[in-house]
Parts: structure tokens; C-alpha cells; sequence
């Protein structure tokens, strides 16, 4: 992140203050490309955001202009380790009293990456920082500031990272995702920079804006009516909402591409923590009304600008419309904000608002709401009505597109608050290859999504068919014995364990709706996934076997699954090993049920101790436990095994709850036994979910393994 930053008010000149800019996992590409285009040159990727170097007016421009990031921070001082009392002399020499004054008032947040070598508790962190930061202030200004843990005139920040701790103070105050023009939200709503992203990486994928004429062309500077011309004509595009909710999506598209900073409304100024540092602050030198004249410039050219193409949000809430409609006419200049359309319409029923045009939503389906019904009638409708059309579907259900029943050609990973979520591609073309439900590849006259890459190696129709038969005996086998038992089916998640065979074989279960796909041997997996990468979006990766600390690396750039976390020493080496750019690792303990010599995983006497040191890494995603029960008897005693894991799981989230460990699934059960795993599964919370991992039955015997692909 660069160097501490010491003494600012000692600089000579515009010095580059270290800063970081804190933004959801998933957009950090996203925010370093804003960051960029914002004409900041010294920036790169992080952990969690962006590392950059900026003068404090670039650095205030940047709370006004960035769309992506959540808060900016600037950092103070980096210091090495040892003990707790290292952070509280390091907070002592910080110049408080340049950013805070004796009568403000402030709070510490800490937060930790790579747990140090000596017992160190987050609060305890917090605690000496606060500690240091009062002994400073007494000791320059005679009086210390007070703390306010609810609504703080600062907000400082320690990051603990192994033998390293980072001090930051906001610059922003507020989250810079609460832009100040939402007046109403729906029941699951959508975070304004999280849209903004969205719609930028949409962008970035077609090539084109989301909002252009029938000729492509932007139109951005013209005047006129919003009804002249093709604009939202017969003969023009559009850009449709048809969930609009409270419009987010929407308004953070028309106002990216009205060129409108998104901190700055005049009906509402909001104010950053860096407008209250302390005098001897370099931010008490930035001509803070300067910029706030250049938003207000963007925002009345914005105000006499004509959009190229009909834009319109739908919504079935009649109050939702509502909300809207205020939304927009807060969020945007009154006659650009005149030009949206609203209206309450059924996306099932209603027309097309134009020929051809673009749709990006975030429908109320998937594991938020539990609708099992929405997904076909939206299927049904983007391929009767909207063939022509492209369509950006964000989802909290990470199959959502095989509800659909449609292939996307892009699945974007991406976090909606703490829910992992996809921002999915289809586009409805007419007489395109499509897998039915029961699994076949065949040609339709209806609109249907396609992948702009080629069908993965060239997989037969015949084989496909054969792969489609399979996999829904499998799925018709797992319905069934949850019906039996009580369970819901979207608890239940089937992973396609491909053992010995090659890509081909994967490619022809994903086209036929299967994305999960488990990987026993490192070598091979990596092999397949390169195989497959013009598909990756579509596929997501488990691998289930030993792990040799030679193979970590591998496993950390490829995988997007591990299930057999067994030791201490490989999930560091994972946790190092992970790429900042990838979300982070989903992981599982493997539980040695039986005890068993020959057999990987921990004992149950030391699960517990190893979760605990796994959900401090936040490089992995800690989801539950994985385990391979010795065969019993008979299916009454299988099932038997399986609900002592059940029940371990419920033991260690009661313990371990406070520390954040959930453990949401149970991977378990495969060809042989998975009914019993669904039995079992019956006996516990209804929270857990579960992952049965099954091989012989999607891709029949297993193939001796060529002695060079050893793991």
C-alpha cells in the first residue's frame, strides 16, 4: 500500500498519501478501472479493494466521483507485530492531533486477515489503538476526544495481518454507497455501488453502453424531447427494468452514463470525515467547494441531456413503482429524471418496450425468497417475447440460470452484503442450441440464451443425451428421497464427481445443466478446468481429495471449492496462496469420522480447534464439513454415521457462533450412499444444506488413473 504516512503536514508540496479503497469482493477490478479513468496512476489490486497513492484533493475528488467503493481509508502507519502493547507506542506517535480534535468524537474498528503468532482479540486490538490515540491527544492537547461507537465524528481502522497491523483513518464517513436520494428500498435491496458495478461490467462485456440508440450511438450531448426521434420509438432500443424494485439499478445506469458524481446531490450535501480533520491536516488545504462546483457543472449539463433510448422500469408493487419514480426524481435533474418511465406491469404478460434492447434486474428469485415458480414464466417469457434482446440477471441462487432453464454466457461471482451472488449474461437469440430439461441438445425457432464460445469439445448430441438421461436419474433418485424424508430439494446440491474421466465428459453434463463438478487429483483437475476455461463462468470447481503442500498453489488459482482442509499447515498455505483478484476460497474440514489410519481428515476430538483458527482467514470462506464414514452394514446404519456428523455440526456452531462460524453444508454422501446422507440430513436444522458427491452413477466405472497424474 506504500509507505506510513508519518508527518503530512511536513510535506513539501502535493505529497501522495497511501490510501485504500474499500470495496465488495468481487468488484475489485471494477473499482481499480474507476479509480483509474479518475486519473489516479499509482493503484493496484488488494485485499478487499484497491492500494493507491493520491494527493489529498485527489483523494477528496474521489469520495465525490467513485461509483465502486464502499469507504476510502487513509493509511497512517504500518506497524511490525510482536505484542499488543506494539500497536499501542505505534497509535502514541501518530499525529492525532492533525485529523481529530479534542472535542470531536471517535471509534476503532478492527478487523483481521492472517491471525498473529501471540493471542491477540480483535476488541483487545481496538482497545490499545484507542488506548494510544487518547494518551496522544492528552499528551499534545491537554484533553482527549471521546468515543461514539454509534454515529462518531471518525472512524479509525486497524487491520491486523500476521506480524503486520495497519492504522487507517476514513475519509468518507458514511459508506459512499448511500448516495442520498433513496427514500424507499424493497424486501431485498440492492446496494447503489454494487449496481453501479454491475452495470460497468456489463458494459465493459458487450463492448458497447447499456443506454444507446437503434444506431449504437451514445446521443449523450443532444437536446430536445425525450420522445423525438427513435428515442424509445418503434425503430429504437431500450433498457428495461421489469423487477424494477426501488429503481437502483436503473438510476445508477442513467446516472453513470449522465456523467453525475455520486457524491454530490445538491438537494442534499452530504459531508465527508476529511472535511472535519484538524487544521494541520493536508486536507485542511483542499478546496472542497472548488469540487463540489465541478459536480454541480456535471449536474447541470446532465439536467439538458436527451437519452438515446427508451428507458423503463416495471414492477408489480404498484408501491415499488412509487418508490421509484421518487428515487429517480432525487437521485437525477428533473428533466433527465422526467425522461425514465415507470409503470406497473407483469413480466410474464406485458410487451417488450422495443424491438431489441437490453435488460438488467436483480429478479426476487432464488434462495432469498424460496420461489420455485418465477424462474419458468420469466424463461418462458424471455424466449416468446424478447428474442433480439440482451438480458443481465443478478441472483443470490448460484443456479439460478439452470432454473431458467437457459445457458448464460457469462456468470460474473459477486456479493450482494454477505450473499454471494452472479450477474449472469443471456442473449435471447432466435434458433439457437439449447439443453432441455431432460438433458438433449436440440435446435428450437424459439429465442434462447447461447455462449459466444463454442460448445465445450465438441460434445455429440447422442452423448449429450446419453449424460442428460444420467444426470436425471440422479436428480429423479435425490428428489425422490427427499420427499421421503421431509426435505426441501433446494437444500440438496449434486456435485459431479468426474474421477479419471476427461473434459469431454464434464462437457456434456454442463450442457446439460450441471455446474457443480468434484475433482479427486490436482494434476487432472487443472487439466480440465484449462480445458474448459472458455466455460469457467459456467462451472464451479470442488476439489474433494488429499492435498500435498507441493499442490496448495494449484489448488488456491484453480479451485473455487476445497472440501478437504485436514491440517493447519495447508490452510495457511492456501490462505497465502489465493489470488486477491478471486474471491476468496470456500472451504470444509474433513471430519475423520471413524478414525481411520488409512483415511484423511481430523478427529472429531480436534475440529473444533482447527474451525477456529480456519474462520480467521479471510483469504478462505469457511463453509462446513466434509467427511467419507467407513461403510456400514445397511442403510439404517449408514444413515446412523451420517447423523453423528449432523449432530457434530449443530455441537461446533453452538461453540463456536460467536467467533462467526455458521458451517451452512454437510458434504457428504456418494453413489452408494447419498440416501442415507438426505436421511440424515432430515434429523438436523433446517439451516444446514447439503452436498452429496456422486461419480459412478453420472459417468459409470471408474477408469484406471495414468500413473502420471499423481497428486
Amino acid at each position: 500500500m506504500g509507505k506510513p504516512l508519518g508527518d503530512p503536514g511536513k510535506a513539501a508540496g502535493p505529497a501522495l498519501l497511501p490510501a485504500f479503497a474499500v470495496c465488495p469482493s468481487g468488484l475489485e477490478t471494477a473499482c481499480l478501472r474507476e479509480i483509474q479513468a479518475l486519473g489516479i496512476a499509482e493503484a493496484g489490486i488488494g485485499k478487499g479493494g484497491v492500494q493507491l497513492r493520491a494527493t489529498a484533493t485527489e483523494l477528496a475528488r474521489l469520495n465525490l466521483w467513485c461509483r465502486v467503493p464502499t469507504r476510502i481509508l487513509l493509511l497512517l502507519d504500518q506497524v511490525k507485530l510482536r505484542s499488543a502493547d506494539d500497536l499501542l507506542s505505534a497509535t502514541q506517535k501518530i499525529p492525532w492531533e492533525q485529523w481529530i480534535t479534542p472535542t470531536q468524537t471517535f471509534r476503532v474498528d478492527a478487523n483481521q486477515g492472517k491471525p498473529p503468532k501471540f493471542p491477540l482479540s480483535l476488541a483487545f486490538a481496538a482497545l490499545r489503538v484507542k488506548d494510544g490515540l487518547c494518551d496522544r491527544m492528552r499528551e499534545t492537547k491537554g484533553m482527549r476526544p471521546s468515543v461514539d461507537t454509534r454515529s462518531p465524528t471518525h472512524r479509525v481502522w486497524v487491520y491486523i495481518d500476521g506480524e503486520k497491523a495497519t492504522i487507517s483513518i476514513d475519509l468518507s464517513g458514511e459508506p459512499l454507497f448511500k448516495r442520498g436520494w433513496r427514500l424507499g428500498k424493497g424486501e431485498a435491496p440492492l446496494r447503489e455501488n454494487l449496481a453501479a458495478a454491475l452495470v460497468a461490467m456489463a458494459q465493459e462485456s458487450m463492448g458497447t453502453p447499456l443506454l444507446r440508440g437503434a444506431e449504437g450511438g451514445a446521443n449523450a450531448g443532444s437536446e430536445g424531447s425525450p420522445d423525438g426521434g427513435s428515442v424509445g420509438g418503434a425503430d429504437g432500443r431500450a433498457l428495461l427494468d421489469p423487477m424494477c424494485g426501488s429503481g437502483t439499478l436503473l438510476i445508477e445506469a442513467v446516472a453513470a452514463w449522465a456523467g453525475l458524481a455520486p457524491g454530490f446531490n445538491p438537494i442534499d450535501h452530504r459531508r465527508f470525515s476529511l472535511e472535519d480533520f484538524g487544521p494541520g491536516s493536508p486536507f485542511g488545504r483542499v478546496a472542497m467547494a472548488e469540487l463540489r462546483r465541478e459536480c454541480m457543472h456535471a449536474w447541470q449539463a446532465a439536467g439538458q441531456k436527451v437519452l438515446p433510448c427508451r428507458v423503463e422500469g416495471r414492477d408489480l408493487d404498484a408501491r415499488m413503482v412509487t418508490t421509484a419514480q421518487s428515487n429517480a426524481e432525487r437521485a437525477l435533474p428533473p428533466h433527465l429524471a422526467a425522461q425514465l418511465r415507470w409503470s406497473i406491469a407483469d413480466f410474464a404478460t406485458a410487451p417488450p418496450p422495443a424491438p431489441a434492447g437490453v435488460v438488467i434486474c436483480n429478479p426476487p428469485y432464488g434462495e432469498r425468497l424460496e420461489d420455485t415458480q418465477g424462474p419458468r414464466s420469466m424463461s418462458e417469457a424471455m424466449k416468446q417475447r424478447y428474442v433480439g434482446w440482451t438480458f443481465w440477471l443478478l441472483s443470490d441462487d448460484l443456479k439460478f440460470d439452470s432454473a431458467l432453464r437457459l445457458k448464460a454466457s457469462q456468470r460474473i461471482p459477486c456479493f450482494n452484503g454477505d450473499l454471494e451472488c452472479r450477474w449472469m449474461r443471456f442473449d435471447m437469440v432466435e434458433g439457437s442450441a439449447r439443453a432441455t430439461p431432460e438433458g438433449s441438445a436440440r435446435a428450437t425457432s424459439e429465442g434462447s440464451a447461447r455462449s459466444d464460445a463454442a460448445d465445450p469439445i465438441g460434445s455429440t448430441a447422442e452423448a449429450v443425451q446419453t449424460a442428460g438421461q444420467r444426470l436425471a436419474e440422479v436428480r429423479g433418485a435425490i428428489a425422490q428421497a427427499a420427499a421421503q424424508h421431509g426435505v426441501a430439494p433446494a437444500r440438496i446440491e449434486l456435485m459431479a464427481v468426474s474421477k479419471t474421466f476427461g473434459p469431454d465428459r464434464v462437457a456434456e453434463l454442463l450442457v446439460c445443466g450441471q455446474h457443480h463438478f468434484g475433482e479427486n487429483y490436482v494434476q487432472e483437475g487443472v487439466e480440465k478446468i484449462e480445458a474448459l476455461s472458455a466455460h469457467r463462468s459456467e462451472l464451479v470447481w470442488h476439489f474433494i481429495g488429499p492435498i500435498q503442500s507441493n499442490k496448495t498453489r494449484a489448488v488456491a488459482e484453480h479451485f473455487d471449492w476445497v472440501h478437504s482442509i485436514d491440517r493447519l499447515k495447508i490452510a495457511e498455505r492456501l490462505q497465502e496462496q489465493r489470488p486477491a483478484e478471486l474471491p476468496p476460497l470456500k472451504v470444509c474440514l474433513q471430519i475423520n469420522l471413524d478414525d481411520e489410519e488409512s483415511k484423511s481428515g481430523v478427529p472429531v476430538r480436534e475440529a473444533e480447534e482447527l474451525l477456529a483458527e480456519l474462520v480467521l482467514m479471510p483469504r478462505l470462506s469457511l463453509q462446513g464439513l466434509m467427511v467419507i464414514p467407513a461403510p456400514r452394514e445397511d442403510l439404517a446404519a449408514q444413515t446412523a454415521a451420517f447423523v453423528q456428523v449432523v449432530r457434530l455440526r449443530e455441537q461446533l456452531v453452538a461453540r463456536l457462533g460467536p467467533l462467526g462460524v455458521e458451517l451452512p453444508w454437510l458434504s457428504m454422501g456418494m453413489s452408494a450412499d447419498y440416501p442415507a446422507a438426505i436421511a440424515a440430513l432430515a434429523s438436523g436444522e433446517a439451516s444446514a444444506r447439503l452436498m452429496v458427491r456422486v461419480g459412478t452413477a453420472l459417468f459409470g466405472a471408474r477408469s484406471p488413473r495414468a500413473a502420471q497424474h499423481q497428486n
